[in-house]
């Protein structure tokens, strides 16, 4: 899904805060690095800050850049929640994109391993890398888009950056996983309700 708070500014196609070369956009989850080049495919200059808990993402995504000498990017070895401490990232191989910190969001036996990451509130690390101005913020992390939003409120509430953001479907809102997805996809919504944003949802074809 894609959010915004002005839809007058939709309207007028005033999107100066994209066009700004000072904008940043942030990416939560970058698995890979497919949001990182389709990024500088469109704008080479434009700055980009990565967060990815997975070193096994982390060391590719590094020699992506690397390899096509991409510029002004920032990759930073943790992931972006609403606290900030040790979580478990539940995961198969080693650049699962399936990989997600959120305890129940899948059947149990669905990961092999669980490996210590850490995680930090996201207002807090954008402080303390100096970001400034925010264009867009793009969000794949697997059930987690609640706590990455509530530890964004701040910067949200600010900016008003564009976000796009997975939402993993419920399925069956019946079985207890359904409940527990449907629960933070309510308690996602209304977070953002309150911070100004309407909703879109995006189709594929």
């Amino acid at each position: 899904m894609v959010v915004q708070r002005d839809l007058d500014s939709i309207a007028r196609g005033e999107e100066a805060h994209l066009t700004a070369d000072e904008a940043q956009v942030i990416d939560v989850g970058v698995n890979v690095g497919h949001t990182l080049v389709k990024l500088k495919a469109i704008d080479r200059d434009r700055e980009y800050i990565g967060f990815e808990p997975n070193a096994h993402c982390l060391r590719y995504t590094q020699q992506l850049i690397s390899v096509n000498r991409f510029t002004r990017c920032t990759l930073v070895p943790i992931g972006i929640s609403n606290r900030t401490g040790i979580m478990k990232l539940f995961m198969n191989p080693d650049a699962d994109p399936s990989a997600t910190i959120v305890e129940g969001f899948r059947e149990p036996d669905r990961y092999a391993r669980a490996v210590p990451v850490p995680v930090f509130v996201g207002d807090d690390v954008l402080d303390t890398l100096g970001i400034g101005q925010v264009a867009v913020v793009k969000i794949d992390v697997e059930g987690g888009e609640l706590d990455v939003i509530e530890g964004l409120r701040r910067t949200l509430r600010q900016h008003a950056p564009y976000v796009f953001c997975e939402v993993l479907p419920v399925w069956d809102e019946h079985s207890e996983m359904g409940r527990f997805r449907l629960e933070r996809q309510t308690a996602l919504q209304t977070v953002l309700t309150e911070l100004g944003y309407f909703i879109f949802r995006i189709h594929f074809y």
